[in-house]
C-alpha cells in the first residue's frame, strides 16, 4: 500500500521532548564525563509508550502553491489541492511497569492494549464448547486511560495514534543483518509493534468509526538518539491482525522477565540454567511468523517482513495546543515547556502547583478581571493536557467540565467572554493549596 488515509502528521515538539526525557534516567547531581558513565546511562534507558490525541484536519497539499487564473474550460481539481493532515496536540503516558531485566529492550503497553471494554468472544465460544455455562467477559480497561479519553473528548481531542521507544539494534548490524539481508535499509517498527498497533487502531475504529477510526500513526523514536519516523499501518495487516493470520502474544513479555529474572537467580546460585530459543519469532523481529501461509509476491510463504505493512508518512513539527508550551507570537514554545508539570505518578509537581497559585491570584488582583485579559494567563497554564488530568482526580465533575469548557474555547480563540469566576477560582486554590 503506497497511501494511507492521512498525507502527513504535525509531531508535538513539546509533548515529543518531554516523553524522550522521561525515558531517561535521572540525572546525578555530580556530571561525570566517562564515557563508561555514558554508555551505562544508554543501557538504563526505559523504553515507554504513550498514546497521541490530536485533531484530523484537510489542508493545501501544497502551502504555497501558485494559483492559477481559472475560466470555464478548466477542470475543476480542487480536491486534489488537498490533503489529510493529523496534528497531535497532547502525548499523554499511560500507567507502565518497568522491566524487571535491563537487557530486556520491551515497554509495558499492557495499559492500552484494549481501550474498550467489550465482550470477549473468543473465550464465550470456547466455554459453549466444552459444555460449560457461558459467562460473558469484558477485556479490562485501565481505569486511568478510559479517564484520560473522555478527558481528550471533553477537550475536542481524539485517539490518532501512539509512539514507542526501542534501544535493541534494528540496522543491518548485530542479530538482524542476516534476516534484513545486504542492501536493506533499518527499520525501526517489527512485528510485535505491528500487532499492537493493529490492536489500538481496531478499538479506535470500533470508537470512531471504520473511516475515522483508520486515520491512526505509529510513531517509533529511537531512545538513544531521539530520531522518529511516522508509519501507518496497511489495510490488509490490520484486516490479517483481525483474523488472527499475524498473531503475536502481546502478554509474553512479562512473563520472559520473571523468566529471565529466575534464570539469573538460578545462575547466581549455581544452578544450571536452560539456553532460551532467542529467535526473531518469539522476540517479535522484523520477519514475523505466520498463522495461514500467505502470498508474498505470487509465493507462499508463512513469513511476513513488517516492512510491507507499513507505509511511510510524512512528519512536520509544532506546538501542540494542550502541550503547555505556551507559545508566543513566533510560534516558538517556553525555555521550561520540556518540564513535565507532573510526577511519575501522575500528580502536579509543587513547581506547577505555585505557578497556578500565582497566574489565579494576579488573575484575581488585575483590574480588568471582569474581561478575558485578567484571566489570560491562568486559561493559557490551564492548556496543559497533564495538568487538566491531574487537576481532574482533584476536583469534583461539575468543576472539571466547566474547566474543560471554558479550557476548549479559549484553546479555539473564542477569547471574548471566556472568564473563570470567582467560586472556580476559590476552588482551585483549595485544592492547589493556596
Amino acid at each position: 500500500q503506497s497511501e494511507g488515509p492521512v498525507t502527513r502528521i504535525y509531531v508535538c515538539t513539546v509533548g515529543a521532548e518531554r516523553f524522550r526525557n522521561g525515558c531517561l534516567p535521572p540525572t546525578p547531581k555530580k556530571k561525570k564525563a566517562k564515557k563508561e558513565d555514558q554508555e551505562q546511562k544508554e543501557q538504563h534507558i526505559q523504553n515507554r509508550v504513550a498514546l497521541l490525541f490530536g485533531t484530523i484536519n484537510t489542508e493545501r497539499t501544497e502551502v504555497e502553491k501558485r494559483r492559477y487564473t481559472r475560466t470555464s474550460l478548466s477542470t475543476p481539481l480542487e480536491e486534489k489541492d488537498y490533503c489529510r493532515a493529523a496534528k497531535v496536540h497532547a502525548i499523554w503516558e499511560p500507567p507502565q511497569t518497568p522491566p524487571i531485566s535491563t537487557n530486556v529492550h520491551r515497554y509495558d503497553a499492557s495499559s492500552i492494549l484494549h481501550t474498550l471494554e467489550e465482550e470477549d468472544q473468543e473465550e464465550n465460544e470456547e466455554e459453549e464448547q466444552n459444555g460449560e455455562k457461558k459467562i460473558k467477559k469484558k477485556n479490562k480497561v485501565n481505569p486511568k486511560v478510559k479517564r484520560a479519553i473522555e478527558l481528550a473528548d471533553a477537550l475536542g481531542l481524539v485517539p490518532i495514534g501512539w509512539i514507542f521507544t526501542y534501544t535493541d539494534n534494528r540496522s543491518t548490524e548485530g542479530k538482524y543483518a542476516q534476516e534484513v539481508g545486504a542492501g536493506e535499509g533499518s527499520l525501526p517498527v517489527h512485528g510485535r509493534d505491528v500487532v499492537l498497533a493493529a490492536n489500538i487502531q481496531m478499538d479506535n475504529m470500533k470508537r470512531l468509526g471504520a473511516d475515522n477510526g483508520k486515520k491512526f500513526i505509529t510513531l517509533a523514536m529511537n531512545g538513544n538518539t531521539g530520531e522518529t519516523e511516522a508509519f501507518q499501518l496497511s489495510d490488509v495487516s490490520v484486516q490479517m491482525v483481525a483474523e488472527k493470520v499475524l498473531h503475536m502474544d502481546l502478554g509474553a513479555s512479562k512473563k520472559k522477565n520473571k523468566k529471565k529474572q529466575q534464570e539469573s537467580s538460578d545462575k547466581g546460585q549455581g544452578k544450571a540454567t536452560t539456553k532460551s530459543k532467542g529467535t526473531n519469532d518469539d522476540e517479535g523481529g522484523r520477519f514475523v511468523k505466520t498463522s495461514q501461509p500467505i502470498l508474498v509476491d505470487s509465493k507462499e510463504t508463512t513469513h511476513l517482513d513488517t516492512v510491507l505493512c507499513l507505509v511511510n508518512t510524512a512528519m512536520l513539527g509544532h506546538v501542540g495546543t494542550f502541550s503547555g508550551g505556551g507559545t508566543n507570537a513566533k510560534n516558538t514554545p517556553a525555555p521550561d515547556a520540556a518540564t513535565s508539570p507532573v510526577k511519575k505518578n501522575g500528580m502536579l509537581t509543587m513547581k506547577t502547583k505555585k505557578r497556578l497559585l500565582q497566574m489565579i491570584s494576579s488573575s484575581s488582583t488585575s483590574a480588568t478581571t471582569s474581561s478575558a485579559a485578567g484571566d489570560s494567563d491562568i486559561l493559557e497554564g490551564l492548556c496543559d493536557f497533564h495538568t487538566l488530568l491531574a487537576l481532574d482526580s482533584m476536583l469534583g465533575k461539575d468543576d472539571m467540565d466547566e474547566i474543560c469548557r471554558l479550557v476548549k474555547k479559549w484553546s479555539r480563540g473564542q477569547r471574548r467572554g471566556t472568564v473563570m469566576g470567582d467560586k472556580l477560582k476559590m476552588v482551585l486554590q483549595s485544592v492547589l493549596g493556596g
